[in-house]
C-alpha cells in the first residue's frame, strides 16, 4: 500500500495483541492469498489462522478513527447475532441453568447456588427459583422470579420480574447476559435495563408464553431499542 497513514506492522507486532471477545466466522480467499498469510504466521511463529484473524483485526481497527468507541456497535452485532437469539433458545432448560453459573453478575437467591437452583426448577419450588442480576453499581437489584401468572413488581430500589417457570430459564439467560455485556461495554453507564424494559418484556413474555425463538426475538427488540438510542 502506498497510502503513508496506513502503517502497517511487522507479522511479530501484530500478533501482540489484547484478549477479546471473538465470533466464528468462515471466509473464502485465494489460493495466493492463503500462501501470502502462510508465510506470514511462519514469520510469527502461529498458524495461519491466527495471522489471518489479526490482520482482519488490524484492518477494521484501522478503518475506524482510532479515537471511536465503538462499544455501542458492538453490543448491536451482539445483540443481531443468532447466538443470542436463537443459539440460546434452543438450548434445554438445564443447560441454560447451568449457563447462568458462569456469569459473575448473578446471585442466585433463595437457592444460594446453581445446583440447587436446578433442582428447586425440576421440583417447581417457586420460592427458589429466582435470580438477582446486578450488572451496574447503581444501588438497584434487578430480580427475575418464576410465578405462575406473569408481570412485573417496581419500587424504589429494585424491579422484580415475573415469568412462568417454563420462561425462567430463558428469560434469566438472555437479561442476565444482555447485562453482563452491557456492564463491559458501557462501564459508565447507571442503567442498562429500565423498569419500562422490564413491562416490555413481561408483555412479551405474556403474547409468547413458549419459551423459543420467538419470544427471545421479541425480548432482543426491546433490549437493542434500548442500546441503539445511547449517546443519541
Amino acid at each position: 500500500m502506498k497510502d503513508s497513514n496506513f502503517n502497517l506492522p511487522t507479522p511479530q507486532m501484530l500478533i501482540k495483541k489484547a484478549k477479546e471477545e471473538t465470533i466464528p466466522v468462515s471466509l473464502r480467499v485465494k489460493e495466493s492469498t492463503v500462501a501470502i498469510f502462510d508465510k506470514m504466521a511462519k514469520e510469527a511463529g502461529v498458524n495461519r489462522g491466527a495471522m489471518m484473524n489479526t490482520w482482519l483485526d488490524f484492518y477494521a481497527q484501522n478503518y475506524t478513527s482510532s479515537s471511536e468507541d465503538n462499544s455501542k456497535d458492538i453490543m448491536i452485532s451482539y445483540l443481531n447475532s443468532e447466538r443470542f437469539w436463537k443459539v440460546i433458545p434452543s438450548l434445554t432448560p438445564e443447560e441454560l441453568i447451568y449457563r447462568l453459573a458462569s456469569n459473575k453478575n448473578v446471585e442466585f437467591g433463595e437457592a444460594g447456588d446453581v445446583h440447587t437452583l436446578l433442582k428447586s426448577y425440576n421440583n417447581k419450588i417457586y420460592d427458589d427459583v429466582m435470580l438477582c442480576i446486578e450488572p451496574l453499581d447503581d444501588g438497584f437489584s434487578d430480580s427475575i422470579y418464576a410465578r405462575e401468572e406473569v408481570g412485573l413488581r417496581c419500587d424504589e430500589d429494585s424491579n422484580d420480574l415475573f415469568v412462568t417457570i417454563e420462561q425462567w430459564p430463558l428469560v434469566s439467560v438472555l437479561l442476565a447476559e444482555y447485562s453482563q455485556k452491557y456492564g463491559k461495554l458501557f462501564p459508565n453507564q447507571s442503567t442498562c435495563i429500565t423498569a419500562g424494559m422490564y413491562e416490555k418484556i413481561a408483555k412479551a413474555c405474556k403474547q409468547y408464553p413458549k419459551p423459543d425463538s420467538v419470544l427471545a426475538t421479541a425480548i432482543k427488540g426491546i433490549l437493542l431499542d434500548f442500546v441503539e438510542k445511547q449517546n443519541d
